[in-house]
């Protein structure tokens, strides 16, 4: 072992301690938008009950006021809206965003002859849903991305915090203690010799 080694040791050690800091500030900050995107579920889950009920109040009454049949043949005629996905980054990671097309979402295309007040409520009602339900859904999809996220950035800073920088500082101490004990073993020879030296040249100098 030589100061090369030790001084490597010092560089990795505090490579490793700034790698670790790095991912602990990235855990909690992903925990903070954990906390929040499970805040904005809660709330949407609860409006989310309470749009599908008026929903389903509002097609009861449609299909009172147009019958079944009716309504089965508007249902067919209308377009689904397509869907947009989206990506954010947080931290590296990187979020799906999804929601649907809202301009689409406002115009029926059902015909206006065979509907009435209680059928465009209905469609209104539902499209609400819709746009509830995937809202719901990509907050639930960020949900579990930022849960993985923090689940692999856990395992990284624990594999830091107590495998990589023990291991650096225990090499360190047992380089320090090898070449501390080299330096007394040098002193003593040096020590030896300049004894040596003395007394060789008492025994050579010449008498009076």
């Amino acid at each position: 072992m030589s100061k090369r080694n030790l001084l490597d040791n010092y560089y990795n050690l505090n490579l490793a301690k700034q790698a670790y800091n790095l991912l602990e500030k990235k855990r909690q900050i992903l925990l903070q938008e954990l906390t929040v995107r499970k805040k904005a579920a809660e709330i949407l889950s609860k409006e989310f009950k309470v749009l599908i009920h008026k929903a389903s109040v509002s097609l009861s009454l449609a299909r009172m006021s147009l019958g079944s049949e009716a309504l089965e043949r508007i249902n067919s005629t209308c377009v689904n809206d397509s869907l947009l996905t989206d990506y954010c980054s947080i931290m590296g990671v990187t979020l799906s965003i999804v929601k649907t097309q809202k301009k689409c979402a406002t115009i029926p295309t059902y015909s206006l002859e065979e509907s009435d007040s209680f059928l465009d409520e209905t469609y209104n009602d539902w499209q609400e849903v819709k746009t509830a339900f995937v809202e719901l859904a990509g907050i639930k999809i960020a949900i579990e991305q930022l849960s993985n996220a923090i689940s692999h950035t856990l395992k990284r800073a624990s594999a830091l915090k107590y495998f990589t920088i023990p291991l650096h500082e225990t090499n360190i101490k047992f380089i320090l203690a090898l070449l501390e004990e080299k330096e007394r073993d040098e002193l003593a020879r040096i020590k030896t010799a300049a004894k040596n030296l003395k007394n060789s040249a008492k025994h050579t100098s010449p008498q009076n």
